[in-house]
């Protein structure tokens, strides 16, 4: 019944979060050998911070938060996915410190160098207490109250800032919020900028979703509501179905889009690989998505064969876009 599924999610909750400790420990140990591979390139700043708000975004809806991303044009030199993990950090406790009011995710120049930062209208901290903040394990009793965790998010967030030699600040007052900050080595742009129909054309992470059509199915009322909205907050033309005979209908009729995004479990004798395959009897060029909590080889081997691909449960918005980005 409900109550077992709700016992079944903590204890995949509390799996997943004994996982990311380990992860993270892990990781401590490799940036203090200095055997993490650290990949410096010059980037532009958005391809990393807009996919990050988007996801944030809709954990603090869920607390009435308002979560403000300033989209910026800044070019810096750092490792893409050692500075993800470190907003990710910044933005994560953001959201677990603030109970209401909002967070704003932006950048600033400074001196050659750029300043991204995260605020917040959060419980603060005491600055006899900012220093502690860094250790690992370490959590103040004002933090206690609002969260469960570990506390080692932004222990691992100063190894990362070392490694990378960028300075970290920290800026906090007690009961009106927190700012915290990364000093990026800024590059001054020589690039031109892309004619803008071919930003549309981008491959990776960074490319244009906007108005791509799309079919998303699931039979979850919930699950619909999420995920389209995270869709359309991208710019997706998506058009939702509760069942595989919806989706046919609209095949059979004409009115297929080139993509189609389908939950494994239908709740129906078709499951979404058949679904897929029945789609394609009437659009062979059909594009699709497979989301699933299975692993277990059969569904990958069927996934496989109809070059499917496959998004494992539970979906993290950035690797639902940078699946779509693939295969749109």
């Amino acid at each position: 019944g409900d109550e077992d599924k709700e016992l079944m999610q903590r204890a995949e909750a509390s799996l997943a979060a004994v996982d990311d400790l380990l992860n993270t420990l892990l990781d401590i140990t490799r940036l203090d050998a200095g055997v993490m591979p650290i990949n410096l390139r010059e980037i532009a700043l958005d391809e990393v911070l807009e996919p990050l708000a988007a996801e944030f975004r809709a954990l603090a809806e869920r607390k009435k938060l308002k979560l403000t991303y300033v989209p910026t044009s800044l070019m810096v030199r750092t490792d893409p996915k050692l500075l993800r993990r470190v907003v990710a950090n910044f933005l994560a406790n953001a959201v677990r410190y603030t109970e209401d009011g909002r967070i704003l995710l932006g950048c600033r120049r400074q001196q050659g160098r750029v300043v991204l930062q995260v605020g917040d209208t959060g419980i603060g901290i005491a600055p006899n207490r900012v220093s502690e903040v860094f250790m690992e394990f370490k959590r103040l009793e004002s933090a206690e109250k609002l969260a469960h965790g570990q506390g080692l998010g932004l222990a691992i967030v100063q190894r990362i800032a070392n490694s990378l030699n960028h300075e970290l600040k920290l800026a906090s007052i007690p009961g009106r919020g927190t700012m915290m900050s990364i000093l990026l080595p800024m590059v001054e742009k020589t690039i031109a900028p892309a004619p803008a129909m071919d930003l549309g054309r981008m491959s990776g992470p960074g490319r244009s979703l906007k108005n791509l059509p799309l079919i998303f199915i699931d039979d979850e009322p919930d699950i619909r509501k999420a995920l389209s909205g995270l869709l359309e907050r991208w710019g997706v033309k998506v058009q939702v179905c509760a069942t595989p005979q919806e989706v046919l209908s609209l095949f059979r009729n004409g009115k297929g889009t080139p993509l189609l995004v389908a939950d494994f479990f239908l709740s129906d004798p078709m499951d979404g690989l058949q679904l897929i395959a029945a789609c394609r009897a009437e659009m062979p060029a059909l594009k699709a998505l497979l989301i699933t909590a299975h692993r277990d080889d059969d569904v990958m081997q069927r996934a496989l064969d109809l070059h499917v691909t496959v998004i494992h449960k539970p979906v993290r918005p950035a690797a639902l876009r940078a699946a779509l980005s693939h295969v749109a």
